[in-house]
């Protein structure tokens, strides 16, 4: 049979498995953040396209007209 650990092992490893823990979930979060950023950009992208195509659209049909 094998005594526990000391009390300030024991918390050394809690607080070394927390930290990690906590590492893991900034890594988590900045790359959430930055897959936020760039679906935003996309989507920013993509309406100025469609604004764009409709302009020319219009500007078509009035020329047509």
């Amino acid at each position: 049979m094998f005594a526990p650990d000391e009390g300030s092992k024991t918390r050394r490893k809690i607080r070394r498995t927390a930290e990690g823990w906590s590492h893991d979930a900034l890594d988590t979060l900045d790359s959430s953040k930055r897959k936020v950023v760039e679906a935003a950009q996309k989507l920013k992208d993509t309406a100025y396209k469609a604004k764009q195509e409709a302009k020319e659209a219009i500007q078509e049909a009035t020329e047509k007209a």
